[in-house]
């Protein structure tokens, strides 16, 4: 797991707790401040899907300025199913940005092993 603040000295991420449910953070700026923050992490698949939890994005009140989504498939993995189109692709890795986004759904995939 990664957590890191992109270009800000004026902001802070600290990780929380990590469980089956997920993971939490707590990210500390001034107030009408902007940053960048940077999450990444590896999951284990299980099975033929993957979930990633976005849409507790929208309890913030507004959507977010910017964000921006990668995707990495391991060899021997084949997408069958991605969240949204992707915007740039290579190969198997996937890129997605968004201005002023508001999640409507998670971000969920399914694949199949070749």
């Amino acid at each position: 797991m990664l957590l890191e603040v992109l270009d800000d000295s004026l902001a802070t991420c600290r990780f929380l707790t990590q469980g089956k449910g997920g993971f939490s953070f707590a990210l500390t700026m001034p107030a009408r401040h902007f940053c960048s923050l940077r999450i990444a992490y590896r999951q284990t698949l299980r099975g033929n899907t993957a979930k990633y939890i976005i849409s507790t994005a929208n309890s913030w009140g507004k959507p977010l300025v910017y964000a921006s989504y990668g995707l990495r498939v391991a060899d021997g993995i084949t997408v069958t199913k991605l969240p949204f189109p992707p915007q740039a692709s290579y190969g198997s890795e996937y890129e997605w940005m968004f201005e002023n986004f508001s999640p409507v759904s998670e971000f969920e995939l399914e694949f199949s092993y070749k």
